[in-house]
């Protein structure tokens, strides 16, 4: 699609660190990416910034370079659409600018178009699903971790956890599922970060469990499909 001959379309540049859609505001516009690179960050109320995707003039299909193209679609047609995060530059840019409203006439009017942003949506739901989960599995595992390091004592040059209650007590004490436990128990065995022993787990590698209960890495305990 040539989006110059859009009505009301027309080249922009930005300088890299420069915004294109700021998150909180009403957009006017959105940015079809010809060269360069985009973050999309989003800001939460406690300050902390995170990328939740980037965008390049290689993207797979044409209608990922339209940034800001989900916004148009967040509110009633008559209503301002309210960007839930901010589109940054990381590199000089050069885009076209299109009219949301150009854009939502032409989309209208083009079933594959439609179906382009329909099939993006979904893509980017999964990809924001999925970070989701690996948010939640990374702090599960620091719970466990952090629950396993205040519960240890040094004996005889050991790090030893006695008393370890059941997966299912440990669970309800942690706010998890039982399988969830007994998965990253597994794990932590596997990885020969505890080992156990008669009289409880010994911390066999304590700096890679510290490392887990402080979110400086994470493992994967799921079961591949």
């Amino acid at each position: 699609m040539d989006y110059m001959t859009l009505p009301g379309a027309s080249v922009k540049m930005f300088k890299k660190g420069e915004t294109l859609i700021n998150q909180g505001e009403a957009i006017r516009y959105v940015y079809y990416l010809i060269d360069g690179i985009v973050h999309r960050n989003v800001l939460t109320e406690r300050g902390l910034e995170t990328t939740l995707t980037i965008k390049s003039d290689h993207m797979k299909h044409e209608i990922e370079a339209v940034i800001g193209v989900l916004i148009i679609y967040s509110a009633e047609v008559d209503q301002p659409k309210v960007a839930q995060s901010s589109f940054i530059a990381k590199t000089d840019c050069k885009c076209i600018q299109i009219p949301v409203q150009s854009f939502l006439k032409y989309a209208y009017q083009d079933r594959d178009a439609l179906e382009s942003i329909v099939r993006y949506a979904m893509d980017n739901y999964t990809h924001l699903l999925d970070m989701y989960r690996v948010r939640q599995d990374k702090d599960t595992v620091a719970k466990v971790c952090m629950y396993l390091l205040e519960q240890s004592e040094g004996k005889n040059g050991a790090c030893l956890i006695k008393d370890i209650p059941k997966n299912i007590d440990l669970a309800y004490q942690l706010g998890v599922h039982a399988v969830t436990i007994s998965r990253i128990m597994g794990k932590l065995k596997e990885e020969e970060i505890i080992k156990k022993r008669k009289n409880g787990l010994e911390i066999t590698d304590m700096e890679r469990l510290e490392n887990l209960a402080h979110h400086l890495e994470t493992i994967s305990y799921r079961y591949k499909k």
